[in-house]
């Protein structure tokens, strides 16, 4: 899973490294400068064939530009924080990033939450349902338990 925030961040310290505006960026890959915008705010990545573009422009390897090597670092406070929820939540789900749910959980949306504890239920990822429980709403927790005896 990519994190297209830290890839927006990558290309903002990049090009500003470069001595570069939007504008510069945008006309040297013949895209708009609205591109380059969305992909430094996160909302929208590079397709391939700019992506190989940006890595010969900025002499730096596919993998550095789309930080597939970089350390993952979380605020425990705000996990989320300058990482996309989605790219979070799979790292989670996937126990490629640590953490204790029950001091995340309540940082979680709704479908958010659903999804946490449908993967603890199934078994993809092992955590303490007691531990978990009392930080749930009652519907939560019918959730986590479902065909159990609590």
């Amino acid at each position: 899973m990519l994190d297209v925030t830290q890839i927006g961040l990558k290309i903002v310290k990049l090009r500003e490294d470069n001595q570069m505006s939007q504008d510069d960026l945008a006309n040297k890959l013949f895209i708009s400068r609205q591109a380059i915008s969305k992909w430094e705010r996160g909302l929208a990545i590079p397709g391939i064939d700019l992506i190989i573009e940006l890595s010969k422009l900025f002499n730096k390897s596919i993998d550095e530009i789309l930080c597939l090597d970089d350390l993952v670092e979380i605020d425990k406070l705000n996990i989320f924080n300058g990482h996309s929820r989605e790219f979070i939540i799979s790292s989670i789900l996937n126990q490629k990033l640590k953490v204790d749910i029950s001091e995340v959980i309540y940082q979680f949306g709704p479908l958010e939450r659903i999804r946490i504890i449908k993967a603890i239920n199934s078994g993809i990822l092992p955590y303490d349902k007691s531990k978990l429980a009392k930080y749930l709403s009652v519907s939560e927790q019918k959730l986590l338990y479902r065909g159990e005896k609590q």
